[in-house]
């Protein structure tokens, strides 16, 4: 966590009754480096540890960019994409290879990013393993290229099984060699 940043807070949102409750929140920072090596955190995603569809991003209407972004050596030349923050801190864990995460899950992949990719000529695409993670997955390699693109799937063909990185960090599974059967 150290390396990405990743910090704690709280949202207040309303609840049912419409009385504003707090909600402890891990938070990650978009980072971007200036033109002398500094590092600003530009865009913060709060999202709660108890309600995974509370999330929110502060400053509203900023620009785009992925989590982790900035921790991508320039000399990289493959990429590992996936749904989530916690995800991309765990394809990195146990594999070292860069990841990063998609700014709000598996139907956001703003245009603004595409240019932030260019430079890879690989691509894999760690969305989770169901419906809507694989199809956005095939979204995305149609946006990126699909010559340079790889989807991961977690489950490898199973019915069962861990649904993303992080599931299958913590079960134990090889994370390489499901990047490698991509």
């Amino acid at each position: 966590l150290q390396r990405y940043k990743v910090g704690a807070n709280v949202l207040r949102v309303p609840n049912e009754e419409g009385k504003k409750v707090d909600h402890i929140c891990v938070t990650f920072p978009w980072v971007e480096m200036d033109s002398k090596g500094k590092e600003h955190i530009y865009r913060v995603k709060s999202r709660s540890i108890t309600e995974k569809g509370l999330q929110r991003l502060e400053p509203a209407g900023g620009k785009w960019s992925m989590f982790g972004l900035h921790l991508v050596p320039s000399d990289a030349s493959s990429i590992i994409i996936t749904e989530g923050e916690f995800d991309a801190m765990a394809v990195f864990q146990a594999t070292g290879m860069p990841a990063v995460s998609l700014p709000a899950g598996a139907n956001c992949f703003p245009v603004d990013l595409l240019e932030k990719l260019e430079r890879f000529e690989q691509i894999f695409l760690w969305m989770d393993d169901d419906v809507v993670g694989q199809e956005g997955a095939k979204k995305f390699a149609n946006k990126l290229g699909k010559e340079r693109c790889y989807i991961v799937q977690t489950k490898q063909g199973n019915k069962e099984g861990p649904k993303d990185a992080n599931d299958a960090l913590r079960a134990g599974m090889d994370l390489k060699a499901i990047l490698n059967a991509a």
